[in-house]
Parts: C-alpha cells; structure tokens; sequence
C-alpha cells in the first residue's frame, strides 16, 4: 500500500511540476528584451514642423462637429487639446481623461441623407430628383453645417500630431464625412436644376479642400475620410456625364481642368502607413495594455491568472518592432510604381497569410507577442492602397470619358479602339488592367480585383 501512495505522490508531483519547471525555463528563456529597431527608434523621436493653429483648417473640420452655439474652430482647439493630455496620460501610465465639452460625444441620430444607401435601380441624381422639396427642407434644417463647410474650404490644413496610442480618443469625423454627404447633396439638386456653372464650381472647390485634407493627414482615418467623400464626389461627377453629355461637351474644357489634380501619387498613403506604424509601436510599448482576454470581465479572477501568466512571455519592444515593421514595409510599398507596386501589394498579403499560419506555431521567444502578430499584424492594408488608387485611376476614366464626349465619339467599336490606343493613362494602378467596356450597356468601369475584399462596393461606370 505504502509503495502504491508512494508512486502516486511522485506521479502526482511530475504531472504538476514538469509544467512548472517548463514555464519557468521558458520563462528564464523570455528575460532578455529586445531593443526598438533604430527605424522604429527615429520614427518616434522625428520632429515635425506645425502649422499655426488659428490658420489651420483642421481645427474647423473637427468644429464641425460643435454644438450650433459654439464657435466651431474654438470648440476644435479644446477637443484637440483635451484629446493630447489623455494621450499623455495613457503613455506616463497615469489614468485616461476622457474628453469632456459640449456636444462631444454627439447623441443625436441624424436622418439618412439621400444618396447614402447604394441603390441598384437608381443613383444619386434619379433619387434625389425624386423629391427635390424634401431634399431641400433637409439642406435648410442643416444650413449651420453647410455654412461652416463653405467658410474653411479656401484655409490652409494640416492634422496637427498627436502621441496616439490604442487608448486616444478619434477624432469626431463622423461630423466631417456627414458635411461632405450634404454638400454632395446640394451639387446634385444644383445639378438637376440645370445650374451647371454653380455646381460644377462648387465640386472644384470642395474637392481640392479634400484633396488637400488627404495629402496632408498622417493617420490613416483622417486620410481615408476625405478619400471617401472624393470618391462620392467622383461618383456624382460620373452621374452628371452620363445622364448630361450636351452639358458635358459644353464644359468639356471646365471638367477636364477639374479633374487634371487627381493624377497617380497625388494621394499617398506612406504618411499615413507611417503614422500607424507609430501608433501600434506606442499601444505595444504602453503599460496599459492587458494580455488578459477582454471576454473574461465577469471574471477578473481568469483575467488576472492569464495576464500574470502571458506578461513574462512578451517582449513589448520585440512586439513593437515587428508589428511597426510590417506596417512600414506598406508605407514603402505604396511608393513604388506600376508592376514592382503591384508585386509589392501581392507579396504582402501572402506574408499576412504566412503570419496568421504561425500564430499557432510555438514560439520560445516572446511567445504572447508572436500570437498578437499572428492575429493583428497579418491585417491586410490593400484594400486601402486600393481606394486611393481608385481616385488616380477614376479621374483617368472621367477624364477619357469627357473626351469621347467632347469629340463626339460614339461607336462602340471606336470607343475600344480608343481605349487600346490609351493603355499607359487607363491602366489601374492597382490592378494593371484596363477598364472594361460593356457595349450593350454602353459603360466603361474598373473591375476590382478578386483580391481586394470591400464590403457593399460597388466601382464607378460612366455611360458614353
């Protein structure tokens, strides 16, 4: 009897102690922490020149948001400088302040707007036509912030910097992206009423603030907000063609100046690439950071055991390095040109499907950091290369479309023949194809690419 209880002890005892000592050469194994690479080291150190607060536009878009009674460029200031000192605050690891002023957050719903849904059966210019009265009431309820809109687009902007980490507070676009939505709106009930001059007028100054908003952001939200109104304006610009082509060739001139901005690069991601590669560094660096899953609230106790567990299997700065390292290889990619771009784009996702493949592989050092990596770092940030491409190669569509127009083209077969003729300005950047022509349907669009996954998009046809 007393051998059988001896054996169970000592079975009893390697059962629970070879896990121990196992975790705890794994652990020895973990004490010794990476540097910060020297890129990732000179990226968060990098000064960068600030332009004056009151001259800048930025501070308006973000007042756009404000209570009707507040001066909108003032109310900007305050949440931005609200918003730094809790950025701040989370990097000292002291607790996060929340920003507190009126208005913010908004919690009022605003009625849908026309042409925010996309409909199949009709677009933008057919539905708002549908009810211009009703569309008009809504302009008039929202004056305040057309009017706003209008006083900033002739300003200077720049996205001020900020110390951003996974506990900042975004920015309130959501006001930014409704205000374009509205002035989009009132282009196409100018557009309808045939006052083409003051239409077309208002969609060459909206988009160049926009332009200007995109080109000079560094994070990837306030760049990919103005590349969406672009978008939509483009959208309209395609609508007013195809359903006006005699206005069309009278402005042929007008339309081809307003679209000679949106060439290839002219919208980068690099900066904003970059800016995300710092604040995934700074969030990976941050003591505020919990290893324990966020499911576990109803019990901290869980929580607790897997933090303590997970924090001496993860180096923050070996973490920081890899993620950020990711990150910056888009920025470069996006700077590349024609095919080596598109290589560029194809070698990244597969390196994505490489990294969520070895999440689950064991890793002896920074085990928890690999697994992070495995799950956020194989995010794939093509999609949003392909937006911004999606402007260059629209305006190369519109711009070829108004041509066909002005010159009065209208055969199918020349029209093909003609796009043939035009491979170097047609070809996608992203994609390397050229638009495809449907000539019973008489429209000319991109196909996107199989690779690219966008929810509900739907790409821009123009019809000749």
């Amino acid at each position: 009897m007393k051998k059988i209880l001896k054996f169970l002890k000592w079975s009893v005892i390697v059962l629970l102690g070879l896990p121990v000592v196992l975790y705890l050469v794994w652990v020895v194994g973990n004490l010794k922490k990476d540097e910060l690479s020297p890129e990732l080291t000179r990226l968060l150190a990098q000064q960068h020149s600030q332009m004056p607060e009151k001259d800048n536009a930025y501070f308006d878009t973000i007042g756009l948001a404000a209570p009707a009674d507040m001066e909108p460029h003032a109310w900007g200031v305050s949440w931005f400088t609200q918003a730094a000192a809790n950025d701040r605050a989370v990097l000292e690891d002291k607790p996060a302040v929340p920003v507190n002023l009126a208005g913010y957050p908004a919690m009022n719903r605003m009625p849908e707007l026309p042409c925010t849904q996309r409909d199949a059966q009709r677009t933008c210019l057919q539905e708002v036509a549908s009810d211009i009265p009703a569309v008009q009431k809504q302009l008039a309820e929202e004056a305040i912030t057309l009017q706003r809109l209008d006083a900033l687009l002739d300003k200077a902007y720049q996205e001020p910097r900020r110390e951003l980490s996974f506990k900042s507070e975004l920015p309130p676009l959501a006001a930014t992206a409704r205000a374009s939505r509205l002035a989009q709106v009132r282009i196409a009930v100018a557009m309808i009423q045939h006052r083409d001059d003051a239409a077309l007028a208002r969609w060459k100054n909206e988009t160049a603030f926009a332009l200007r908003q995109a080109r000079a952001s560094h994070t990837l939200i306030s760049t990919l907000v103005p590349v969406s109104a672009l978008s939509r304006y483009q959208r309209l610009l395609a609508e007013y063609i195809s359903a006006n082509p005699k206005a069309a060739r009278a402005h042929a001139r007008d339309l081809q100046a307003m679209l000679a901005p949106f060439e290839r690069h002219v919208i980068s991601l690099q900066p904003a690439l970059e800016g995300e590669a710092e604040y995934a560094a700074r969030s990976f660096l941050s003591r505020q950071m919990s290893l324990g899953n966020d499911a576990d609230e109803d019990a901290p106790v869980v929580k607790k055991i897997t933090e303590v567990l997970a924090t001496p299997l993860y180096d923050r700065r070996a973490s920081a390095n890899e993620f950020s390292a990711r990150i910056l290889e888009y920025a470069r990619v996006a700077e590349l040109k024609e095919d080596e771009y598109r290589a560029g784009v194809k070698k990244m996702a597969e390196q994505g499907d490489t990294l969520a493949a070895e999440a689950m592989s064991f890793h002896f050092h920074n085990p928890v950091g690999k697994l992070l990596l495995g799950i956020a770092g194989s995010f794939d940030y093509s999609g949003y290369l392909y937006k911004c491409d999606e402007i260059a190669a629209n305006k190369a569509l519109l711009a070829f479309a108004v041509d066909m127009i002005a010159r009065n083209i209208t055969s199918p077969g020349q029209i093909a023949q003609e796009i043939s003729a035009r491979k170097a300005q047609l070809t996608h950047p992203y994609s390397g194809e050229l638009p495809v022509w449907d000539e019973n349907r008489r429209t000319l669009s991109y196909a996107v690419p199989a690779s690219v996954e966008l929810h509900n998009y739907v790409p821009l046809a123009v019809r000749l």
